[in-house]
């Protein structure tokens, strides 16, 4: 059996080369994954209605920018924003910041602060929540805070005068 090659059969293997030669060469638009924490920065023992400041980390190890990146975190319940660190604020179930349209250069990190306070409704053990979703909505990475303890006002009282009887006024001094 004789086998030859028409012109339309090389152009052919030529288009078919060249195409898997394209697809080699051309680096993919997808991005690495990306490191993302919570930083030494957070608080993690306060009072109700004192400050605490939150920083996040999102690390690009990659040599291609990440761009269009969503950042949200979310809160626990019992917890007002006073900076949102220029997210935006949601207000709600779930009480959420968000920052949009992030880009993260290659081999860089960026960083991301805001603060709160723990009202009446806050719990001992609460956590800060973080996710960012990159890549077309295709990755998406995670992250916790440390646990936060909401430390409880102690009142003291101390007697002025210790030698009273019934019916006798007294001061104490809190």
């Amino acid at each position: 059996m004789n086998s030859r090659l028409t012109k339309k059969g090389v152009y052919s293997l030529s288009m078919v080369f060249l195409l898997f030669l394209f697809f080699l060469f051309i680096p993919s638009a997808a991005y690495a994954d990306l490191e993302v924490q919570f930083t030494s920065v957070q608080s993690t023992a306060l009072f109700v209605n004192e400050e605490g400041t939150w920083e996040v980390e999102i690390h690009n190890p990659d040599a291609t920018d990440v761009t269009d990146a969503v950042l949200t975190i979310t809160l626990p319940t019992g917890y007002d924003v006073i900076d949102t660190g220029s997210g935006v604020e949601n207000v709600g179930s779930p009480h959420t910041l968000v920052w949009t349209a992030l880009t993260i250069p290659a081999n860089s990190s960026i960083f991301r602060t805001y603060k709160a306070t723990p009202n009446c409704d806050a719990s001992s053990g609460d956590h800060m929540e973080m996710e960012v979703v990159y890549d077309g909505g295709a990755k998406t990475e995670n992250a916790n805070s440390s646990n936060i303890t909401i430390n409880q006002l102690q009142i003291s009282f101390f007697a002025e005068s210790t030698d009273l009887s019934v019916g006798e006024e007294g001061t104490w001094t809190v």
